[in-house]
C-alpha cells in the first residue's frame, strides 16, 4: 500500500478575478506536513498557478499512474477559486481562468469537476480524499445567492458520487482580505495533521475525526468557515499515525455545545476505523465550501447519511425475540440492511425485518436442525443448510423452496455463496467440501478438507479462495477451483468453531474452543494478533460490510465488538441467558444481532 498526494494553489489568473496570494501559502504548508516522516506519505508533489492541461496532466496522473492497488491511498488538495457557470457546472480555477468581455467563464481556462470525477470513478484506488479550500464563486454576479445556497448540493452530485465529501466554507471577501497568510480551513487542517486532531489518543488521525477538530476550532474562535463533512457511507480513512513529537497548540481548543455532545461518540469510539490498507469500499472526499449547509439542518440528518458517521454507541439493553423453540445456530443480513435471516436446532428459519425487529415469515421444510444460512448478494435467494444432508434454495421475498441440493453423505454444517450468486460452497460432516452451481443446482466438484469434524467455512468475495475449521487446531485455506490446499494456518491451541473473511479478502478471523479471536492475513498466512477478552468458547464471528468492526458470540454468553483494525474491545454486550452461537452487525452499523442457546435473538441497537 502506497501513499500519494498532489497539492495544487492557484494564486494569480486572468481578467475577471481577483488574486488569492494565500493560496500557494497553503500548498506550501500542507507539502510540509504530509512531507513529514510521520504520516508516511510515499509522494507529495505540488502545483502553484498551473495551467489547465498541466492540472489535468497531474490529476490524471495522481489517480490512474500512480495508484496501481486497491489499497493505495490518494489525496488531492485544491485551494484557489471553484467556480459555477449558469448551469451550476462546476469548475476549478488555473492561472488561465478569466472571463471574457460579456463577463462570461472561458471554459478552456479552466478544469472541470466531471473531468476530476471521471478520473477519481476510473482509478485503481479505492480510498481517495479529495479536499478542496474553495473560495466559490458564480460566473455570473447575478446568481451568487444561489451559489450561497447549492453549493453543496452540486459538489455531492458532481464530485461526490458514492464518497464522503467534508466541505468547509469561507466568504469570498475573506480570501482577498487574507494577505499572505494561509487560510484559516488550511492552518486547522495543519494542526490537526501534525497530531491536534487525534482527538481519542490513540495516535491515528481519521478523516472524520479531522473533520471534527477544525469544526471545533471554528466554533471556538468564531473563525468565518464552516467545515462540513457529508457521509454517503460510514467507511472510514485513517490518513495517518500521529509523529512522535507534536507542537504545542498556540490556544487551547475549548469544547462547544451542541456540536460537543454529537461528536461524543465519534471521540470515545474513533477507534473502531479501520487502518489504511484493510479498507476495500471506502471513498472518501473532503471538501471546503462558501456559504453551505445551515447547521441544524446538518445535525437533522438520519445516521446512515449522518455528517459524523461516526460508530455506534450500542445500548446495553436489546430488543429480544423469542420465536426459536431451540439454539439459533445462524444468522445473516441482506446488504441492504432491511431482512435478518435466523435458523434454528428446531428445524426452522425465520425471516425479519431488520430494523423493527419484526417477523416476516418462517420457513419450514428441513427436518432436522438447520445450521448454517447464507443470503444471495441480491437478496433474491436464501441458502440453508441443515442435519437432514440437504441443502435448500428459497426464494426470499416469498419464502418458497425453490431447489433442494442433495449429495451430501452426513449433516451439512455451514454454507457459503459467492458474491456473483452463481457459486454455493458447503460443508459436510464427513469432512467433505462440496461446490455447486446455484442456478442449476448441479454438483461442481468435492473435495476432502483434511480436517476431522470440519465445521466451519468462509468464502473470500472474489469466490477463488475457502478457509475451513473443525476438530483439528488447524484453519486450512483452498483453491476453490481446483480443490489444492495453499496453506495451513496454525496458532489456536483448540478446535475452530467459526471463520470469516473480511469484504476486501484480506483479512480471516476465527474463533475456537481455546476461547480467543484470531486475526490472519490470508494472503501471507501470518497472525495478525490474538484477541482475548471471552471466558469460554467462542462459537461465532462476524465482520462488518465495510470492515471495521468484528463481533463475537461466545459460551460466556456475551457478545463483544472489537476494531478489525486494532483489536481494540469497543462493547461487552451482555444479558443473554443461554451461550451465544450466532452473531452478525447490519451493514449499515446500526444494529449487533445475536442468537443463543435458548433461542433467544437480541437487536443492539
Amino acid at each position: 500500500m502506497a501513499k500519494f498526494a498532489l497539492l495544487i494553489g492557484v494564486s494569480h489568473h486572468g481578467t475577471g478575478f481577483n488574486i488569492l496570494p494565500g493560496a500557494v501559502k497553503d500548498v506550501e504548508e500542507m507539502q510540509r506536513v504530509l512531507q513529514s516522516p510521520g504520516l508516511g506519505f510515499d509522494e507529495v508533489e505540488t502545483l502553484k498557478d498551473p495551467e489547465p492541461l498541466v492540472m489535468q496532466a497531474a490529476i490524471e496522473a495522481l489517480f490512474r499512474d500512480k495508484a496501481r492497488q486497491n489499497s493505495d491511498l490518494v489525496l488531492l488538495y485544491f485551494s484557489g477559486y471553484c467556480i459555477k457557470d449558469y448551469s451550476n457546472k462546476l469548475f476549478f480555477a488555473t492561472s488561465r481562468t478569466s472571463k471574457n468581455t460579456q463577463r462570461e467563464l472561458i471554459k478552456s481556462t479552466v478544469v472541470s469537476a466531471s473531468f476530476v470525477q471521471d478520473i477519481m470513478n476510473d482509478s485503481r484506488a479505492t480510498q481517495q480524499i479529495l479536499i478542496l479550500d474553495c473560495c466559490f464563486t458564480q460566473a455570473s454576479a447575478a446568481n451568487v445567492a444561489a451559489t450561497q445556497d447549492s453549493t453543496s448540493g452540486d459538489i455531492a452530485s458532481q464530485l461526490g458520487g458514492n464518497r464522503t465529501i467534508l466541505l468547509s466554507s469561507a466568504t469570498q471577501s475573506f480570501f482577498q482580505q487574507k494577505g499572505n497568510d494561509i487560510s484559516t480551513y488550511t492552518r486547522y487542517l495543519v494542526e490537526g495533521l501534525e497530531g491536534a486532531a487525534d482527538l481519542d489518543g490513540d495516535r491515528w488521525i481519521a478523516v472524520d475525526e479531522l473533520h471534527e477538530y477544525i469544526s471545533r476550532k471554528a466554533e471556538a474562535t468564531a473563525a468565518n468557515i464552516e467545515p462540513v463533512i457529508i457521509n454517503s457511507h460510514n467507511n472510514k480513512i485513517l490518513i495517518g499515525p500521529v509523529a512522535e513529537t507534536q507542537p504545542q497548540q498556540s490556544e487551547p481548543l475549548v469544547l462547544p455545545t451542541r456540536r460537543t455532545r454529537l461528536f461524543a461518540p465519534l471521540v470515545q469510539h474513533r477507534s473502531v476505523r479501520l487502518l489504511l490498507g484493510v479498507s476495500f469500499t471506502t471513498l472518501i472526499t473532503l471538501v471546503g465550501a462558501t456559504y453551505i449547509i445551515q447547521r441544524q439542518q446538518l445535525l437533522q440528518l438520519p445516521f446512515g447519511n449522518s455528517l459524523v458517521a461516526a460508530p455506534r454507541d450500542y445500548n446495553q439493553t436489546a430488543q429480544t425475540r423469542l420465536d426459536h423453540s431451540k439454539t439459533v445456530w445462524s444468522l445473516a443480513t441482506t446488504h441492504d440492511g432491511q431482512t435478518l435471516v435466523s435458523s434454528s436446532g428446531d428445524t426452522t428459519i425465520k425471516v425479519w425485518h431488520l430494523p423493527s425487529g419484526k417477523p416476516i415469515r418462517t420457513l419450514s421444510g428441513h427436518t432436522a436442525a438447520v445450521w448454517s444460512v447464507a443470503i444471495t448478494p441480491d437478496g433474491r435467494s436464501l441458502i440453508s443448510g441443515s442435519g437432514d444432508k440437504t441443502i435448500k434454495v428459497w426464494n426470499l421475498q416469498t419464502g418458497e423452496l425453490t431447489r433442494t441440493l442433495t449429495g451430501s453423505e452426513d449433516t451439512v454444517w455451514a454454507v457459503a455463496i459467492s458474491q456473483d450468486g452463481n457459486t454455493i460452497v458447503s460443508a459436510d460432516g464427513n469432512n467433505t467440501i462440496k461446490v455447486w452451481d446455484l442456478p442449476s443446482g448441479k454438483l461442481l466438484r468435492s473435495f476432502a478438507a483434511d480436517t476431522s469434524r470440519l465445521r466451519t467455512i468462509a468464502l473470500s468475495p472474489d469466490g477463488q479462495t475457502l478457509a475451513s475449521g473443525g476438530q483439528g487446531q488447524d484453519i486450512k485455506i483452498w483453491d476453490i477451483n481446483t480443490g489444492q490446499l495453499i496453506r495451513t494456518l496454525a496458532a489456536h491451541k483448540s478446535k475452530i468453531i467459526t471463520v470469516a473473511i473480511s469484504p476486501d479478502g484480506e483479512t480471516l478471523a476465527s474463533g475456537s474452543n481455546d476461547e480467543t479471536v484470531e486475526i490472519w492475513n490470508i494472503r501471507t498466512g501470518r497472525l495478525v494478533r490474538t484477541l482475548h477478552g471471552h471466558t469460554d468458547h467462542v462459537n461465532s464471528v462476524a465482520i462488518s460490510a465495510d470492515g471495521q468492526f468484528l463481533v463475537s458470540g461466545a459460551e460466556d454468553r456475551e457478545v463483544k465488538l472489537w476494531s478489525l483494525r486494532t483489536g481494540r474491545l469497543l462493547h461487552t454486550f451482555q444479558g443473554h441467558p443461554g451461550d451465544v452461537y450466532a452473531v452478525a452487525i447490519s451493514p449499515d452499523d446500526q444494529t449487533v444481532i445475536s442468537g443463543d442457546k435458548e433461542g433467544q435473538i437480541k437487536f443492539w441497537r
